[in-house]
């Protein structure tokens, strides 16, 4: 049976469509990052990406230091009751952000592709070589990265 006359809306040609790869691999083309509007066609935009995703990943490290630093300022402060429920509620929101932003970055992970694994790798090593310190460990937390 013949199918090249059924039009499917939405589907374009196989080649635009993005690759969901279920093993790693070093691919450029036709990759899709978080959404299908993040889609990978040209080496070019793979550096880009790589880029971003670096840029991203090293300023998580940065993210992290800053909220440990807002914790270790934060409780050696004397509130009274109402700036401590305040800053709970503040502490609680910004590390619901860290843990959403962790989790995007899981999702750049789990494309399998090692150009943008590896961009994500290099992003925490030097983010993490710039803001670590003594007190890094501070926060604990569900995020991935």
């Amino acid at each position: 049976m013949d199918h090249s006359m059924h039009d499917m809306p939405g589907m374009g040609d196989s080649e635009e469509m993005c690759s969901m790869a279920m093993l790693f691999t070093w691919n450029y083309k036709n990759t899709c990052v978080i959404s299908s509007r993040w889609h990978i066609k040209t080496k070019f935009q793979m550096l880009l990406s790589c880029i971003v995703i670096f840029l991203s990943s090293y300023f998580y490290e940065y993210f992290k230091f800053k909220f440990n630093q807002y914790k270790l300022q934060n409780s050696m402060s004397n509130e009274n009751e109402e700036n401590k429920k305040k800053t709970r509620q503040h502490e609680s929101f910004l590390y619901g952000l860290q843990v959403f932003y962790s989790f995007m970055l899981m999702l750049v992970f789990m494309t399998y592709n090692g150009w943008l694994m590896l961009s994500m790798t290099l992003g925490a090593i030097f983010g993490y070589y710039k803001y670590s310190s003594n007190n890094s460990s501070l926060t604990a937390s569900l995020a991935c990265h």
